[in-house]
């Protein structure tokens, strides 16, 4: 599934505030123009700027259950050390109950995704001069 930068938007720009960091330009600037887009008319709804809400009741639940797996997966994959190959993704599907190595594959990746976008705002934060810090 691929995914445009304004999927992420309103996540980055909370990340950032919830944070401390920095707002960067680029997602400040992206923001103030879907708002004015909007404003303007170009938008029928606010789900049209900036994407629908992703997570309803039955969502959600079934986020926490995949947060859940992902925990375990992650548990299992750093006590081995970053040791991993076939059986190995193979093992931590069976010792955790996630299911098979394709399963765990999916789950890790997913995690690295989030961790690295994460890790990037906080690059981003980093390189900004004191003065732009709250």
């Amino acid at each position: 599934m691929t995914m445009k930068d304004d999927d992420h938007l309103l996540y980055d720009i909370s990340r950032c505030l919830e944070t401390g960091i920095p707002v960067p330009p680029r997602l400040s600037a992206r923001f103030i123009d879907l708002v004015r887009k909007a404003y303007d008319g170009d938008f029928r709804s606010w789900d049209e700027a900036f994407g629908k809400p992703r997570l309803n009741p039955e969502k959600r639940k079934k986020f926490e259950r995949r947060y859940d797996q992902t925990q375990k997966v992650v548990e299992a994959a750093e006590e081995r050390k970053g040791h991993l190959n076939e059986g190995a993704f193979e093992a931590i599907g069976r010792e955790t109950g996630i299911g098979g190595k394709t399963k765990v594959k999916e789950l890790l990746q997913n995690h690295r995704f989030w961790v690295d976008r994460a890790n990037r705002l906080l690059e981003l934060g980093r390189n900004f001069s004191k003065n732009y810090r709250r």
